[in-house]
């Protein structure tokens, strides 16, 4: 598992299976998989999940596997939207904003936190940018919704103008 010389392209898929349970018994302690998080809810916390669809290094299948889990575990999509919400990109990559579309910057994120904790507003809606990173100048911009909403183009306008997207639950994801 942690074997720097480790070729992937020889990994059948009852040794990713052995090496996916390792990886859990290895981090178990940490309980980031437990999809139980009444004691959140209970105590009054917020927890604002991002995740870009691109990221090559958690996989967004995973994150969207987790957060349906809390939505059960939690009492549906009403009662964990109180306290949990998830939003997903389709332009970025792990931890950057450099990726091939508008991404969710660190300080939209936090600031859309921080309004849900200290005046009780709910997100539902981020606005994600695309930046240059020769410019550090937005080109382009697209609002990203509360899961399982998705962002869709309207049709029309500029499609570098978030106003030109609207959400949808139609999703293939």
């Amino acid at each position: 598992m942690e074997d720097l010389q480790f070729d992937w392209k020889t990994l059948s898929l009852e040794r990713y299976e052995e090496l996916t349970d390792l990886g859990f018994a290895k981090f178990e302690d940490i309980a980031t998989n437990d999809p139980d998080l009444s004691s959140l809810r209970v105590c009054g916390g917020k927890l604002l999940l991002t995740q870009a669809v691109n990221d090559q290094v958690v996989q967004y299948a995973s994150v969207v596997d987790y957060y349906r889990r809390v939505v059960v575990t939690c009492g549906g999509e009403a009662q964990t939207g109180s306290f949990a919400r998830l939003f997903c990109t389709d332009g970025d990559i792990h931890g950057t904003i450099a990726g091939p579309g508008p991404g969710l910057t660190t300080a939209s994120a936090m600031t859309a936190l921080m309004a849900w904790v200290e005046q009780g507003e709910a997100p539902e809606e981020i606005i994600a940018e695309r930046v240059d990173v020769t410019t550090v100048q937005v080109v382009a911009a697209r609002p990203t919704y509360p899961y399982p909403a998705v962002t869709r183009y309207k049709g029309s306008g500029d499609p570098a103008v978030a106003s030109s997207y609207v959400a949808s639950l139609k999703s293939c994801r």
